[in-house]
């Protein structure tokens, strides 16, 4: 064609696809938390604290941020995840006891979600008779547990003492 010019390109255009954050959704746990963002090796992982793992242990609960970049492409998401971390229940049978006879009851704190005691009891109270060693487990609110345990004795009691009224043999 005379007085007309035409001109012919091509150019390939390539589109590169994210990465795909594997973190979970928001999380809660009785104990720390190992947060693990690793979708490959060709990937930098930053955290809002700065570490460069893929992999970030917390302690506390908070708000956490990683942002995940593939080394070839360049493409980078950031995801989130809120966690929190649930204090450990406390639960205190007190000190161990010497008793002779004993009948008596021990009790764990009351506002537990559950009692597990190594008599098989699941009240936060059980009768003592005979000594031994006793064991409670408690579950709070939010599926944390705590154990504690009392060592129940009985003292031996010879008549009579020269010495005093009564001896006592532990």
């Amino acid at each position: 064609n005379i007085g007309s010019c035409v001109s012919r390109d091509t150019i390939n255009v390539i589109i590169n696809q994210l990465p795909v954050s594997v973190l979970t959704n928001d999380t809660s746990s009785c104990f720390p938390i190992n947060l693990n963002a690793f979708i490959g090796s060709n990937y930098l992982y930053t955290w809002q604290n700065g570490s460069n793992s893929s992999e970030l242990f917390i302690e506390k609960s908070g708000q956490y941020v990683v942002s995940i970049e593939d080394v070839i492409t360049g493409c980078a998401i950031t995801d989130t995840v809120n966690a929190v971390i649930h204090p450990k229940p406390v639960v205190d049978l007190g000190n161990d006891i010497n008793c002779s006879p004993c009948n008596f009851t021990i009790s764990a704190a009351t506002g537990f979600t559950n009692y597990l005691w190594n008599t098989g009891g699941t009240s936060a109270s059980i009768g003592i008779t005979t000594p031994g060693l006793y064991i409670v487990v408690v579950t709070d609110q939010n599926g944390c547990n705590a154990r504690d345990s009392i060592m129940i004795t009985t003292a031996t009691e010879i008549y009579p003492n020269p010495i005093t009224d009564h001896l006592v043999i532990n």
